[in-house]
């Protein structure tokens, strides 16, 4: 991670290298492509399951890593590499 200064009353600016920012764009382009490809399988009757492996291939297949997938505490990791609320919001 870049250089961080301390700001006032305690914030805290974190510098990105250029390499850091390149990897950050990389990651933003596969989460974009993805939320696409996600919204283009969406039809009534798939299931959450369905999409959420659709969408794991696909971030793997763009050189990616779901970042929700086994997330918190290692006896009970989020088992998803989406996360979906029905009717309304994948993230």
């Amino acid at each position: 991670m870049g250089l961080f200064a301390s700001g006032d009353e305690g914030k805290r600016v974190f510098y990105k290298t250029n390499d850091e920012i390149e990897m950050i764009r990389k990651a933003n382009l596969v989460v974009s492509k993805t939320l696409g490809y996600v919204a283009s399988l969406l039809k009534p009757g798939i299931t959450g399951a369905e999409i959420d492996k659709a969408a794991e291939e696909f971030i793997r297949d763009h050189k990616g890593r779901p970042a929700f997938k086994g997330y918190g505490h290692p006896d009970n990791p989020f088992p998803g590499s989406l996360c979906i609320s029905y009717n309304d919001i994948v993230v």
